[in-house]
């Protein structure tokens, strides 16, 4: 048996044009699968990135940091209410210390007191004395008066020297009456004396006393006054306080709706685009089956040409043989022929030996099948049959570009 030619070149234009078709077919339906691939990529890491935004809590931080705005807010209410509670407390205090010592006596008056009742024990015991003393004169009086009486019975009696004698001693028993009754009035002006005196260190103690309370009063009343100045500056530096916490808290809280609004914008603004890429998804997933059902079309156009190809080689090769292989133009048609023992030598190792073939090369008596070997996965005109014996390629030059039948 003889061996034919197992390539043909034939730079026929109606393969080129079928050829460029083919591979423009191919390379949009790459270009698409790689898009398609791009935008589930993207879908993918939007998802992923949403769903990291929701796990990370944008929401949680901005109601966190209310919570914690609030929390403050409602401590530093707290710290005024107890610092009003404690001012007025202290009011109260000073207020019933006050009434208490209205209501007790006054610690003046018991000292005041004191002193009068020791002066009066003391002008006492100087009038008691003074009483004794007059006593003791009254009965003196008494008994010069009684000797006197005496005297003056028997006086007309006497001798004129003798009544010279008792006149002298009525003079002197005046004189001592006036005595008498002159060291009484000394003892009663001692006596006021020492009253006057003992009045006027009472008053002189009243009067210190005042002086000492009012300066503790006065000294009071500048704690007090430094109290309130300190407890009021304390009132104005909460009330500020609370005030700069408050204006806080609303720029805070103002901020965390912007943030939030932001938030809703960019989640809107990722579902938006999220739909855009679905819808992209769904067309090119259309465009794929379309573009698929046209490269079916195709290739099913382009099997009824190549078996048009198959008959009309089969008819140049059925009368002429292989006598006119050249007249091919370069076309070089491969043939595997495969008999019951193997296969035989390509065409191209015959070449090698002469220019030209054999004159004794026949014509196999079996049929000849022409398959494309088209890489298409997704058409199923891949499937053939694997009992077929033999297989013809078509081969364009380098220069153009190539397609596999």
């Amino acid at each position: 048996m003889c061996s034919f030619p197992e390539q043909l070149y034939y730079p026929c234009p109606h393969s080129l044009r079928l050829e460029k078709e083919y591979t423009t077919i191919k390379t949009k339906e790459m270009e698409e699968q790689v898009e398609i691939k791009r935008l589930r990529t993207e879908n993918r890491l939007l998802k992923q990135r949403i769903d990291t935004l929701e796990k990370k809590g944008a929401p949680r931080y901005c109601e966190e940091s209310v919570l914690q705005l609030e929390r403050e807010l409602v401590q530093a209410r707290l710290k005024e209410a107890e610092s009003q509670c404690a001012l007025m407390e202290m009011q109260d205090k000073i207020l019933e210390v006050e009434k208490r010592n209205s209501s007790l006596p006054d610690d003046t008056n018991v000292a005041r007191l004191q002193e009068e009742l020791i002066g009066v024990k003391l002008r006492e015991a100087e009038a008691v004395t003074g009483l004794k003393q007059l006593r003791q004169q009254v009965r003196d009086l008494e008994e010069h008066w009684q000797r006197h009486l005496a005297r003056t019975a028997g006086r007309w009696k006497d001798t004129p020297k003798k009544n010279t004698l008792s006149e002298l001693q009525d003079e002197l028993m005046s004189v001592r009456l006036r005595e008498a009754e002159a060291q009484a009035e000394l003892r009663e002006t001692r006596q006021r004396m020492l009253e006057l005196e003992t009045q006027n260190q009472i008053h002189s103690n009243h009067l210190r006393r005042a002086e000492q309370e009012s300066r503790c009063l006065q000294e009071c009343v500048q704690t007090l006054t430094g109290q309130n100045k300190d407890l009021h500056v304390q009132l104005q530096e909460i009330k500020r306080r609370q005030a700069e916490i408050e204006c806080k808290s609303k720029e805070e809280v103002m901020a965390v709706r912007l943030r939030e609004a932001d938030n809703i914008a960019a989640m809107a603004e990722l579902q938006q685009h999220i739909s855009e890429l679905e819808i992209q998804k769904e067309e090119g997933k259309v465009q794929g089956q379309l573009n698929h059902t046209d490269s079916s079309q195709y290739i099913h156009d382009l099997k009824d040409q190549i078996s048009e190809l198959k008959d009309e080689i089969r008819c140049l090769k059925g009368p002429r043989g292989l006598a006119n292989q050249t007249n091919f133009d370069g076309i070089h048609i491969v043939n595997h022929y495969v008999g019951d023992n193997g296969s035989y030598q390509s065409s191209d190792e015959d070449a090698g030996k002469g220019p030209g073939l054999p004159g004794t090369q026949q014509r196999s008596g079996g049929r000849i099948r022409l398959r494309p070997n088209i890489p298409d996965t997704d058409s199923e005109e891949e499937e053939e049959d694997e009992d077929d014996e033999d297989a013809l390629r078509l081969s364009v030059p380098q220069s153009h570009k190539s397609t596999t039948v």
